[in-house]
């Protein structure tokens, strides 16, 4: 319940109060998400954001029930 996944493709902070640790795994997951999604748009020449978006929607739709997701909005909900 400390993460989540946010349409922008990354991982978020649920709970801004998440122990460092958490907060580590969420900045290292994002940056392997960082380098795939630049290798991905450079091999289509799309938008490494573009890219990150497309993946933010499929994470978010195979999330599972109870865990969160960031809506559109920027709210943090559980799925």
């Amino acid at each position: 319940g400390q993460v989540g996944e946010r349409v922008d493709g990354y991982l978020g902070l649920v709970d801004a109060n998440a122990p460092d640790d958490v907060k580590e795994l969420v900045e290292r997951v994002n940056a392997g998400r960082r380098e795939k999604y630049a290798e991905i748009a450079a091999k289509r020449s799309a938008p490494v954001e573009a890219v990150a978006v497309q993946a933010g929607a499929k994470l978010t739709e195979r999330a599972e029930p109870g865990e969160y997701v960031m809506d559109a909005s920027g709210r943090w909900k559980r799925k």
